[in-house]
């Protein structure tokens, strides 16, 4: 079969264990790739594949064993901790105006999602609404400044806060907040 890159920082994690999660984990990705497939081909049948906008996404990032040594605070196999594959989330978008294989490299929320929707379609998103549209990162337009993102986990042992900002240089930097167990084997 085929073989599947190692979780990181888990050389104690038995090796054909973790080409057994991963390749689970790849069948389920393969079947929704699938499901997907069906959704575009009925689109393209309907002669609606230039004027619809589709976003392809997660509810959270994976943790397939990832640092399975570095801390025995977090259940390797969860989303309890601001490490990246946590916190990192898939998110593909296409439709009218997206240049096919634009990549966006500024942070962003899937709660953006709701303000990208409505301004899409000219209508404005409601006051309070805690989300910033992304249509011009979409269309290949660079936002002005580096707005901050942030992700929050509140779990029964520990909360975190992760910052995400984009600065002009390009580079993208994560601030991390811990109260109670710290991935980082510190307690906060």
């Amino acid at each position: 079969g085929k073989s599947w890159p190692n979780a990181q920082n888990s050389s104690s994690l038995d090796k054909v264990l973790q080409q057994l999660i991963r390749s689970n984990y790849a069948a389920g990705i393969q079947r929704i790739d699938a499901l997907n497939r069906a959704i575009f081909e009925g689109l393209q049948e309907r002669d609606r594949w230039n004027k619809t906008y589709m976003c392809i996404l997660s509810d959270h990032g994976e943790m397939l064993g990832d640092f399975w040594d570095a801390s025995t605070m977090f259940e390797p196999f969860q989303k309890n901790s601001p490490w990246q594959a946590a916190i990192s989330v898939p998110l593909a978008c296409t439709g009218p105006g997206i240049p096919a294989g634009h990549v966006v490299n500024d942070p962003v929320s899937t709660l953006d999602l709701a303000s990208t929707v409505l301004d899409l379609q000219g209508a404005r998103s409601p006051a309070g609404l805690d989300s910033v549209s992304i249509r011009d990162l979409l269309h290949g337009e660079r936002p002005a400044g580096g707005r901050v993102v942030v992700s929050t986990l509140h779990d029964q042992n520990h909360s975190f806060s992760t910052a995400l900002r984009r600065f002009e240089d390009g580079q993208v930097l994560k601030f991390v907040c811990c109260i109670g167990v710290c991935p980082f084997g510190l307690e906060v």
